[in-house]
């Protein structure tokens, strides 16, 4: 494996030494990040379920300005360690612990995160709990983005935050959510009069997103 893109682009990233850690496919990586493209420059990013620090090391390589690295194996923890030795001190922090605790600790410490990186193991729904962690703890910006790998078998969450955009890879899923406000404006519109569209205009003055039901 290898940084794909940025100012790391093609430093080595070691690989797991048995299978307990899944890296995502350099394939899979690259379409995250082309989803993601608008929200990493300068951000602060949690990577959730890091294992080898593959996605947290190309969040940093493509202009994010600190990663937090997160993990409950003492052996991914090591492995991130020699993974980022090139990284500078001020860019990463290392955490151990359930993804739960550290989004509590984190919290608590008072950091607010751009973007959430959560990529954990298929199979377990580990994703809609993290999710839900992810919103009790108000850990991200308002307007910050959360991104889900999973695999299609595990089911699409369609709360805690509104779902924007999504993207099938074979049998890999990427979910990307956005932290905004929205409401639904609901009408027959036979026909959309001047009075509607006021209707609209004010209620995106209120909210991030509106839904327009017909």
């Amino acid at each position: 494996m290898r940084v794909i893109s940025g100012k790391y682009r093609g430093r080595k990233i070691l690989p797991p030494i048995n299978n307990n850690v899944r890296p995502t496919y350099d394939k899979v990586k690259e379409a995250m990040f082309a989803l993601l493209s608008n929200c990493i420059e300068d951000a602060t990013v949690i990577d959730l379920f890091s294992g080898t620090g593959n996605l947290g090391i190309e969040a940093l390589s493509r202009g994010a300005r600190k990663v937090y690295f997160c993990d409950n194996s003492g052996m991914s923890l090591e492995l991130i360690k020699k993974n980022t030795e090139y990284c500078h001190e001020s860019e990463k922090e290392i955490i151990r612990g359930d993804f739960s605790d550290v989004l509590k600790k984190l919290s608590v410490f008072g950091v607010s995160a751009d973007v959430i990186i959560c990529d954990p193991p298929y199979g377990k729904n580990m994703h809609e709990k993290a999710l839900a962690e992810i919103a009790e703890s108000g850990i991200l910006k308002k307007g910050g983005t959360v991104i889900v790998e999973r695999k299609s078998t595990d089911k699409q969450i369609k709360k805690y935050f509104t779902l924007i955009n999504e993207k099938n890879y074979g049998d890999i899923c990427l979910d990307v959510y956005k932290n905004i406000s929205k409401c639904v404006v609901t009408g027959t519109f036979d026909p959309f009069t001047l009075g509607h569209k006021y209707v609209v205009e004010r209620a995106l003055d209120m909210f991030d997103f509106v839904h327009i039901a017909i």
